[in-house]
């Protein structure tokens, strides 16, 4: 534990004297540059629940609910920026912190990832991918030659490619994959550590590439294919952009780029939990919705699939999250009709995971009460 500590720190000495490697923050969008999304509904229409939930003692570790007391300490004192919970559609409870108001967006960096296995899971429904199994030579010809060749969607989804990467393992060269000038050059002769399939590396040029893969396929761009299929269905109301490597290059940041509000990424959550139904309407087909959430998954021994993570997942609770640099978290408990969403420029020392999955449960447990009486809109 100390020698990692000791890593750490000495990673951050070096990278703070190289002005090029800066550590990445949720407001690097302002800095590098976004594409616009042009989604956000003048219509502001989420429904907002007074009743209250559980009493931090219940459902956090002993050791932060004696050190804060009370949420909003815990929260302000985390540095966290944005916490809403949503059960069945209602927000319980939505507050900001740390110089955040609601609806600014701010960059949830891998939480972006399920926004990209969402939209392949579309692309394969829609008949514009053949299946998952595809290989990634069919759209990057550079990827035809030797053993990129035996590739696919698949590996690339369930970050198994074996291409010579690993995000927490080398964290120089991670730094720079983020910083890069234009990452489209970047993912064109990938060097292979391993036999594809063979090794889960957790990586995210793995996202990258099946992003421009994706967009290849559906013959547009992916983010307008994101922004018609999926974002515009879903009432969104505030601004939201993804984060491109440069303001000259201008490629977006599929592995991490989406800036977005707390409120619009819990309906995002909201629609995962109803089986990619919104008001009645199935937004996601059951294939698409399915997809993210293939039971399979849950079981593998490295708790990633398709960009959500399982390790708090068990035979009472479905419940997985995604999860982002700093602590940015979406929960979905499916089970309960729950969703949290954690976003902060940092964790702020706290383990977030099971802690959050137990307020999932506790909420439920509860059996909060809704009438029309309980309900406003704002």
């Amino acid at each position: 534990m100390l020698r990692a500590k000791f890593l750490i720190l000495f990673v951050f000495i070096l990278v703070s004297s190289c002005s090029s490697l800066r550590i990445p923050t949720i407001y690097d969008g302002k800095r590098y540059g976004t594409q616009e999304l042009q989604i956000a509904s003048t219509q502001h229409n989420m429904l907002y629940s007074k009743a209250s939930i559980p009493d931090l003692k219940e459902w956090a570790p002993e050791k932060y609910s004696n050190k804060f007391l009370e949420l909003d300490r815990m929260l302000e004192k985390s540095n966290t920026t944005s916490f809403l919970i949503m059960k069945d559609g209602k927000v319980l409870y939505e507050k900001y912190f740390n110089g955040i108001e609601q609806g600014e967006q701010t960059q949830i960096f891998s939480v972006s990832k399920v926004f990209i296995t969402t939209a392949l899971a579309m692309a394969i429904q829609e008949g514009k991918i053949k299946s998952i199994d595809q290989p990634v030579s069919d759209f990057i010809p550079e990827f035809k030659d030797g053993k990129l060749a035996k590739i696919t969607l698949y590996h690339l989804a369930q970050m198994r490619s074996g291409i010579d990467y690993d995000e927490y393992g080398k964290l120089l060269s991670t730094l720079k994959f983020y910083h890069l000038k234009d990452v489209s050059k970047a993912i064109l002769h990938p060097k292979l550590a391993h036999e594809p399939g063979e090794v889960y590396t957790y990586k995210s040029i793995d996202t990258q590439i099946l992003g421009t893969c994706i967009s290849k396929a559906v013959g547009q761009p992916l983010l307008d294919y994101l922004e018609e299929k999926i974002l515009s269905k879903l009432d969104l109301e505030d601004e939201v952009a993804w984060s491109v490597d440069s303001k000259e290059s201008k490629n977006p940041k599929f592995y991490g780029g989406l800036n977005i509000s707390a409120r619009d990424l819990a309906k995002f959550g909201n629609l995962i939990i109803n089986n990619g139904k919104k008001d009645g309407k199935q937004i996601l087909s059951p294939y698409t919705n399915s997809f993210c959430v293939d039971e399979v998954c849950r079981e593998n021994i490295h708790n990633y699939c398709n960009g959500w993570w399982y390790s708090t997942w068990d035979n009472q609770s479905d419940v997985f999250y995604a999860a982002g640099f700093k602590g940015q978290i979406m929960m979905v408990n499916k089970s309960t009709g729950v969703v949290i969403v954690r976003l902060g420029e940092n964790k702020g020392g706290l383990k977030w995971y099971d802690m959050l999955k137990n307020l999932t449960n506790a909420i439920d447990h509860d059996n909060i009460p809704f009438s029309p009486n309980d309900m406003v809109e704002k």
